[in-house]
């Protein structure tokens, strides 16, 4: 465990793999290489069902941090 402890203090905490859009001042072309996969180029898909906003451990998790009732 110490070894793994040592390695993850080795990682960044900072997403270095983002891809912001570029400052494109008024009347240059758009940035058209700011994200290889757009976002909108994805297919619609069912989002797991531990994962929805539906999922009552998100309402118990409000209910306990910010009592939301």
């Amino acid at each position: 465990m110490p070894d793994l402890a040592a390695y993850i203090d080795t990682l960044p905490a900072i997403d270095s793999h983002a891809h912001p859009m570029t400052y494109v001042a008024s009347g240059a072309p758009p940035d058209s290489e700011y994200d290889a996969l757009p976002l909108d180029a994805l297919p619609p898909f069912d989002v797991p069902f531990g994962l929805r906003a539906t999922q009552p451990r998100y309402a118990d998790a409000q209910r306990a941090l910010y009592g939301i009732s």
